[in-house]
């Protein structure tokens, strides 16, 4: 068991032990002892090494989370494990950058009528001139819990600032992968062009995002510490 942070967003992440895993994250929510923005089981895979599962604080489950796997990758590297991690799309390999960042190569950003759909995990993108006087939490609410809601302001040729309310935490948090790469594809789309790579700042928290019509790579660093049982 681990306590993860990748830029700001911060996880549980567990091995399934079977029935006592959740009803120890239901135990959580119970109690209130829910201190951290999303849990992420992890499950034995036949083509993989492990099978993610995002559990939300609701005890909603979501199909992605791309800071989320960053943090598997380290755990992964932590117990000697290939960096082969299945989600609801399919089998991703996670990959060490020369800053030892890790970095995910997913498909492109799906455009599907509103919303920006990031390995199926959907988002709602708003492109602001400036994203800390955005509503931000307003709109959140109104859009779970079928979507996050990401605010983007482009600033420069190389940086945009953005914000993401999370469905299943239901609230803003510090930092979010899949919410990052949606920003850049929306700006990316507002640009015209057919190739971006762009810093993106979440409250402090730097993410890189490559984006094109083929593909979506997110890196950013990751911190992890073990856990021999939850406080």
């Amino acid at each position: 068991m681990y306590l993860a942070n990748a830029c700001g967003n911060t996880f549980l992440v567990l091995f399934d032990q079977g029935p006592s895993t959740w009803e120890r994250l239901a135990q959580l929510r119970a109690q209130n002892r829910w201190r951290f923005d999303t849990a992420l089981v992890l499950r034995e895979s036949t083509h993989a090494s492990v099978e993610m599962h995002v559990v939300e604080k609701d005890g909603t489950v979501s199909a992605m989370c791309g800071n989320g796997l960053r943090a598997v990758a380290a755990v992964l590297d932590d117990v000697e494990l290939p960096r082969h991690v299945r989600v609801s799309t399919g089998i991703l390999t996670i990959e060490r950058s020369l800053r030892g960042h890790y970095r995910v190569p997913m498909r492109a950003v799906v455009r599907q009528e509103r919303l920006h759909l990031v390995e199926g995990e959907p988002h709602v993108v708003k492109l602001v001139r400036d994203v800390f006087a955005a509503p931000l939490i307003h709109w959140g609410k109104e859009h779970v819990p079928f979507a996050n809601t990401t605010v983007v302001s482009s600033d420069t040729l190389r940086t945009i600032h953005a914000r993401t309310f999370e469905r299943g935490v239901n609230q803003e948090t510090a930092s979010c992968g899949t919410g990052a790469c949606a920003a850049a594809s929306a700006v990316r789309e507002a640009r015209g062009l057919s190739r971006l790579q762009v810093d993106i700042l979440m409250h402090g928290h730097t993410l890189t995002v490559s984006t094109s019509d083929t593909e979506t790579i997110l890196e950013g660093s990751v911190h992890i510490q073990p856990l021999r049982r939850i406080a």
